[in-house]
């Protein structure tokens, strides 16, 4: 039973009242929360019809969503694929990122697409030979001219990476064709055989949080994100990198003959850093990350600070507090400010 185009407004009004039976409601939500939109354009009507740019002809069944406005950015969210009452979509001379997901190509409903003059990243999405499309090659950034044509196994994993960061305008201008390393991409860097060592994205008002897919690129040493805005919480996948940290080496794999001393919530260990400089790392257990590890971290440090009389314990004298605080920041000033190598170990 096919949806009839009218249905796309009809449902939307009625999911924004709590009840969602239509894949074409929570989709026109999911689209209005990933874009950016300027003041004079409202769409905050419970039925999305009235939103400027959509249109239902009752005359020859057709619904339009046509997006055209210079200042308008966001991406395209991956639930447009459910718009299944949609047929003509034009998204024309606008600011939005992403990549156009390939399930969106086989929405059966469609008749007519423009994408000409975007953002778009990835591949050049190929649409059925029965459509009318205008996609006017160069007036995107996708990584190739060809439809259908995947990218360069390293494009399509940093493109997912910034996938996590809200594919930010600026990686559109800064990461064109199809070979990272060839094209001098901003903050890559690579080896002499093609493999990307180096992602430092510094200072780049990125948000959102670090992308499990770093772990695709295996000849990783080097991981700067600092100074930008992100989720703190590190991804167990890159545990799994194994040029990623410098410490590694210098600790011969964190092997055993190097502990110098083993405690509750990790073991420390000596190492010597390629300059020489000898080293103490110490590497928390894999459980210190789960929620527990961090509550009986908190608890333990909760009875030395502020429990220590129930506890039967020599409070921290306020001297000693002062110091570990200053020691504390000069590491931390150190690691951030004056060393050229970054690292670090979950």
């Amino acid at each position: 039973m096919s949806i009839e185009p009218r249905t796309l407004c009809i449902m939307t009004s009625n999911y924004t009242k709590g009840v969602s039976f239509s894949p074409d409601a929570a989709s026109m939500e999911a689209l209005k929360a990933s874009l950016h939109l300027p003041d004079d354009v409202d769409w905050s009507n419970l039925d999305c019809c009235s939103w400027e740019g959509v249109k239902y002809d009752e005359h020859n069944i057709d619904t339009t969503l046509h997006i055209s406005n210079c200042v308008i950015s966001g991406r395209l969210p991956p639930e447009i694929k459910n718009l299944q009452s949609l047929t003509n979509f034009e998204v024309v001379d606008t600011q939005i990122t992403s990549i156009v997901h390939v399930s969106f190509t086989r929405l059966k409903s469609l008749r007519v697409v423009n994408l000409t003059n975007n953002l778009l990243q990835g591949p050049t999405p190929e649409f059925n030979a029965s459509l009318q499309v205008d996609m006017r090659v160069g007036t995107n950034s996708f990584c190739l001219a060809s439809p259908g044509v995947f990218c360069d196994p390293r494009v399509s994993v940093l493109l997912s990476v910034i996938a996590d960061f809200g594919y930010l305008i600026i990686f559109t201008s800064v990461w064109k064709g199809n070979d990272p390393c060839l094209a001098l991409w901003l903050g890559i860097e690579c080896s002499p055989d093609g493999n990307i060592k180096d992602v430092a994205l510094v200072s780049m008002h990125l948000t959102g949080s670090i992308s499990p897919r770093f772990a695709d690129m295996t000849s990783l040493s080097v991981i700067d994100l600092s100074r930008n805005r992100l989720s703190v919480s590190i991804p167990l996948e890159l545990t799994t990198l194994k040029n990623l940290n410098i410490l590694r080496d210098s600790t011969d794999g964190f092997g055993d003959h190097n502990i110098i001393r083993r405690g509750s919530f990790g073991s420390i260990y000596k190492g010597r850093l390629p300059n020489g400089v000898e080293v103490a790392v110490k590497r928390m257990h894999q459980s210190i990350v789960s929620g527990k590890g961090i509550k009986e971290f908190r608890d333990e440090l909760s009875r030395h600070l502020f429990h220590w009389n129930e506890e039967e314990l020599d409070p921290l004298e306020w001297s000693r507090r002062l110091a570990i605080a200053l020691d504390v920041a000069r590491g931390v000033k150190y690691l951030h400010r004056m060393t050229k190598k970054r690292f670090h170990e979950v």
